[in-house]
Formats: structure tokens, sequence, C-alpha cells
């Protein structure tokens, strides 16, 4: 969303301070935009915590803002749709929450999919036996050990036969296999088996679709942040840069 303040209004003010002259005023609009604006952002951030499971900090960082000028007096409050550090775009991963609509695949699910492993349009969720980070996301150390003795990854060293594949499946506790769907007696995804016995145990189930409904309106978040900051900023701002010209009047 976009911030912007319309000069009505603002000529009437700026009549009643002696002295304020138009380039101290569009300097304290541009100082009152870019507060609003930093709040905004940092107000999507803290509702997005209660929207979301313990939402990660990259998660948290792909919300931003810009910087207002006496020039150019608007600021933006925006969603990031460019990487960074090598993670997915924000608005990309964040899509389906803001607007509604089925997930995108995640890249171990695209591996998967390539492989033959899982049905094309599937999606994974965590089962019984996932290991889950601090942020209830997949355990990339157990993700890997799937992945690489599924042999699906080129980047994760492959476990092969022999001494070196028995002592990666005991370090990971069990040998990781898939079901697809028409197999009688398990549910399609990925499952466990016991190193040493025949308990088996589901680590990733396969579901049709993961569809989730809009529950990060944030235009209307933060539309409603701006126009509850803007006024107070805007008094604030004029009120600093007149205490700061009666200063240097005396």
């Amino acid at each position: 969303m976009r911030l912007t303040i319309d000069p009505k209004g603002l000529k009437d003010v700026q009549a009643e301070l002696r002295g304020f002259s138009d380039r101290r005023m569009a300097a304290a609009v541009a100082t009152a935009i870019t507060r609003t604006a930093v709040e905004t952002r940092e107000g999507v951030k803290a509702k997005m915590q209660s929207i979301f499971d313990r939402p990660t900090a990259y998660t948290l960082g792909g919300v931003a803002s810009t910087t207002a000028t006496a020039a150019k007096p608007e600021a933006e409050v925006f969603i990031k749709d460019r990487s960074t550090g090598g993670g997915r775009p924000a608005s990309t991963f964040l899509a389906a929450q803001v607007r509604g609509g089925a997930r995108k695949a995640k890249g171990f699910e695209r591996l998967l999919q390539g492989k033959g492993l899982m049905p094309d349009g599937w999606r994974a969720v965590p089962g019984a036996g996932a290991k889950l980070d601090q942020y209830g996301n997949l355990d990339r150390t157990q993700l890997g050990q799937i992945l690489s003795q599924l042999r699906v990854s080129s980047r994760v060293k492959g476990l092969g036969a022999g001494s070196k594949g028995i002592a990666a499946q005991r370090k990971a506790g069990g040998r990781f296999f898939a079901v697809l769907p028409g197999r009688k007696g398990a549910r399609p995804g990925i499952y466990q088996r016991e190193f040493a016995g025949k308990s088996i145990t589901p680590v990733l189930i396969f579901v049709p679709s993961a569809v989730y409904s809009a529950q990060f309106p944030f235009a209307q978040i933060a539309a409603e942040i701006a126009r509850q900051r803007i006024g107070p900023n805007v008094e604030r701002a004029i009120r600093e840069s007149a205490a700061r010209l009666a200063a240097r009047s005396r």
C-alpha cells in the first residue's frame, strides 16, 4: 500500500504558523509519512505473529517500507517480491495466505515429484514421525536424510549400499521409503522403518492439495494502522518543526 497526504487543508495549517515556509511544511509532511510507514510496517509484523504459528525472522522480514522525501511525499509498505540471502521472495510464500488458494510446491516436493515419488499437484504435510524446528517447519537435517536415502537430491550426498549406507540409516534411525497412491493399507507418503525392527512411522503424508483461506489480509491491516497513525504523526512533525523554528528565532 502507498501512503500519501492530500495537500488540501495543510495550507490552512501552514497559514496559522508564522514563518512556516512551503519547504519546512514539505519536510514535516515527509517525516510524518515516513514515521507512519515504519509504524505500519512494524504493526503488520506484530499482527503476523498472532496470525501465523511462530513465523520465522525471514517471514517477518518480508514486510518492508520506503522513505518519503519533501520532493516526493509518499512512502510504501509492501511485501518483498525479491529474494534475500538465497531464500524465496516473501510475495511467493505468503501469496496463498494473503489471497487464499492452493499453496505452491516447495523445493523438496518438486524434487520428489521429479523422481516419481510423489504425484504431481500433491503436497506433503508432516506425519507422526516428522521432526519440526522451533518454527514448526520440517527439520532440515531429517529432510536431508530423506532426500539422500531416496537418492532425490544431487546436492545431498547419496546413501548407497554398503557400510556407509548402513551407518547413515542407523544414524537416521531407520530407512525411508515412499508409498504412492493406490497401495492398500497405507496412506501415500514417506515412511520410516526402524533400523532394527518392523515398526513403520509416517514422516510425510501426501495430500491431493493444500488450499488456504485468506488468513493474512495485508492491505486491510496496513491501511487501518496507517489511518490511525497518520494524523498524530503529522501533528507531531509540525509541532517539532515549529519548535525548532521558534528556538532559532530566540
